[in-house]
């Protein structure tokens, strides 16, 4: 998990500009609530909408998802997690 990025990734920043450009204003790798252990992709402060942008790791994409070869048991269970669920969000799919 050390070698992955965690911000700055190919699909965030096509997402980052496509949002730039319509004139959406964000803040990038920020935490919604100070309590959240865990930072968003992308945060709207003032419509208080967080994105989060996991990727094949954790959604199971048939195409691109590996297994974990360390820990293997614990990755697993916290893949079958919905992404929201791991930072107290409701999660939403598009």
């Amino acid at each position: 998990m050390k070698a992955n990025r965690s911000r700055d990734t190919r699909p965030e920043l096509a997402l980052r500009r496509a949002v730039h450009a319509l004139g959406l204003r964000y803040r990038v790798a920020s935490r919604p609530l100070p309590e959240l252990r865990r930072t968003a992709d992308m945060v709207f402060t003032k419509a208080k909408v967080a994105i989060f942008m996991d990727g094949c790791f954790w959604h199971g994409c048939p195409e691109h998802h590996t297994s974990a070869v360390r820990n293997s048991d614990y990755w697993a269970q916290k893949g079958r997690q919905k992404p929201g669920e791991r930072c107290g969000y409701r999660p939403a799919t598009t």
